[in-house]
């Protein structure tokens, strides 16, 4: 649903009414000049200004792109973690992963995964991490309800108190807090699941990202603090997660700034590519860091600048996307529509992408899903990330995505768009750009470390590729485990 002309003068009109409003208020004033990387104090402005100053402002009125990109610079350096807060999770890693090992089994190990990893969260972000038993076909799987409660029963007194139990949600989880040598809470919390590994995948393939062009953490950090501040993140509202906000902020940078697709990369220059990406339900087949390096140089995404990043996100997604049928595919990496004109399904996309899955207690039936801003999971390729909108929460994000555009063309700056009084003035980082290629605002979060076990969570099934294993273990059941056990003996 690209813009039409109709659209375009309506914005024109709105964007002069904006002007007034934001000279009226003073918001001129909270266009926070940047000296020597610092946010200086807002500049004066006059409180009332007659109507007709602002009917026609010129384009050097509006606030220049190397400006906002300094406020953007700004703002990210002072809310992401920093190394004190790594080493503090490292600490936090490590106590829970040794009461795993004496709670569950000596060989448990902990895979951590979400933004406190792929370089998009904030310095109070939690940890989501897994635990993961390897199975032993001679005994029976553990049941996650039972792992987790065993875990909550031994995490009081150990070093943790225990904040919540969902035991009975689709994915069980128990929520941690680390506590300190006086047993105080730290604020220092993890969100703790079983044999769940596959939002390992998603979180390698964003953080490969995010190495690639460090600047995209900042400019989709700013996008998800906006969402949260225009009350348009959160599935439990019928909109759409902080993930999904991520994915259209690198969908955007691939089809407009060049950003290549790892998944495309890897059928491109790896010898056993995946097969067609039609032809699975998922796809974990991904170019790694060192060898996307090799034959892809950042600067050409970043040479826009983080102003005019953050700008043509906005107005790509208000001006130029098409709501109705385009997909933001990361793993293709190129505009797609989900439907030709004839109303026949692409090839390139799962037939799923259009269903969405109802329960109704054990009995699981698929219906026709919600028709517009179509997200696909670059690793469960069959999961439409819009599962959750409703025609108003959907109206609703159109409405905000163009009202955020309208800002920034009408001079606004950072403070407006993401309804703050000032912006928070970052401390001073030690250091730069390290040897290894790592950025400053890198530094505060937790390493990949190690790779996800190629094999099935339940039956212990070795496989070649994750693609392939995480197919099998999404149907993997009691029959197919015992079946799986007898062919061993």
């Amino acid at each position: 649903m690209a813009a039409s002309g109709s659209d375009l003068c309506s914005r024109s009109l709105r964007k002069r009414r904006l002007q007034k409003r934001l000279t009226r208020r003073g918001a001129t004033s909270r266009k926070c000049t940047v000296n020597s990387g610092q946010q200086l104090a807002p500049e004066d402005a006059p409180d009332d200004l007659p109507e007709d100053a602002t009917e026609d402002l010129p384009e050097s009125e509006n606030i220049a792109d190397e400006v906002l990109g300094a406020q953007v610079a700004a703002f990210a350096d002072a809310v992401m973690p920093r190394p004190s807060h790594r080493l503090v999770k490292k600490q936090l890693l490590a106590r829970l992963e040794a009461l795993a090992q004496e709670v569950l089994d000596p060989l448990a190990k902990l895979y951590p995964f979400g933004s406190s990893i792929n370089g998009c969260g904030e310095a109070s972000s939690d940890i989501d991490v897994s635990i993961y038993v390897p199975p032993d076909i001679n005994e029976e799987t553990m049941l996650a309800s039972e792992a987790l409660s065993r875990m909550a029963d031994a995490a009081a007194g150990r070093g943790f108190i225990l904040l919540e139990t969902r035991f009975h949600a689709h994915v069980p989880i128990i929520v941690l807090e680390m506590l300190d040598n006086k047993e105080k809470p730290t604020g220092y919390t993890c969100d703790v699941s079983f044999q769940h590994l596959l939002p390992v995948h998603n979180t390698r393939l964003i953080r490969t990202y995010i190495d690639m062009a460090p600047q995209l953490a900042a400019v989709t950090f700013v996008v998800k603090r906006w969402a949260k501040a225009a009350g348009i993140a959160g599935t439990w509202e019928h909109f759409i997660s902080t993930y999904s906000w991520t994915l259209m902020v690198l969908y955007y940078c691939q089809v407009q700034l060049g950003l290549p697709s790892l998944h495309a990369m890897a059928r491109k220059h790896k010898r056993n590519g995946a097969p067609p990406p039609g032809e699975r339900a998922h796809d974990a087949h991904f170019l790694g860091l060192q060898s996307a390096r090799q034959r892809y140089c950042p600067e050409e995404v970043t040479e826009a600048g983080l102003g005019g990043m953050l700008r043509g996100f906005f107005e790509f997604y208000a001006e130029v996307f098409d709501w109705e049928n385009e997909v933001v595919s990361v793993r293709l990496g190129e505009r797609r529509d989900l439907e030709d004109a004839n109303g026949q399904h692409s090839p390139l996309f799962s037939a799923q992408l259009r269903q969405s899955k109802i329960r109704r207690g054990r009995r699981i039936r698929y219906a026709r899903g919600f028709p517009h801003l179509n997200i696909e999971d670059p690793i469960e390729l069959h999961r439409n990330l819009n599962f959750a909108l409703k025609p108003a929460t959907f109206s609703r994000i159109c409405a905000e995505m163009v009202r955020a555009c309208d800002l920034l063309d009408a001079g606004a700056g950072l403070c407006d768009l993401l309804q703050l009084e000032k912006l928070p003035v970052a401390k001073p980082r030690r250091g730069r750009s390290s040897s290894s290629g790592r950025h400053p605002w890198l530094a505060g979060f937790l390493a990949l470390g190690r790779r996800p076990p190629c094999e099935c969570s339940q039956c212990g099934e070795q496989f070649k590729d994750f693609s392939t294993m995480l197919g099998h273990e999404k149907e993997c059941n009691p029959m197919a485990r015992l079946l799986f056990r007898t062919l061993q003996l």
